[in-house]
């Protein structure tokens, strides 16, 4: 499953829209076969095509090698670090991708940038 939604912001008093990859997961039987890249894909079309999202983004575990791996090659980079972001205490990355014209590196610095430690 991958679970999404739609988020709004404000940046120089125009509306920005954000896209929040919440979660996603495949069985551990079903991994290694594209399954989690065709979920990533379903929901970014969704995202862009039914809402207009500017920019899409979400939250992944320093230790998930395989997901920053996946994450990064559908375009996301890595914004900055959360700190003890999950209960357990670990590190979390927040990974972004641009979507729109207008979502340039200020744009997505302003609003997200808050969130993590550069």
């Amino acid at each position: 499953y991958v679970m999404c939604r739609v988020e709004e912001k404000y940046y120089r008093f125009s509306p920005i829209k954000l896209g929040h990859i919440l979660s996603i997961a495949v069985d551990k039987e079903h991994r290694r076969k594209g399954i989690a890249t065709s979920l990533m894909r379903g929901a970014e079309e969704g995202l862009v095509g039914a809402y207009g999202v500017d920019v899409i983004y979400l939250e992944v575990r320093v230790s998930n090698q395989p997901a920053i791996s996946l994450y990064k090659k559908l375009g996301y980079n890595i914004l900055g670090i959360m700190p003890r972001y999950y209960s357990d205490g670990e590190d979390g990355y927040l990974m972004v991708k641009p979507i729109s014209e207008k979502a340039d590196d200020r744009l997505i610095n302003a609003v997200l940038g808050y969130r993590v430690r550069k």
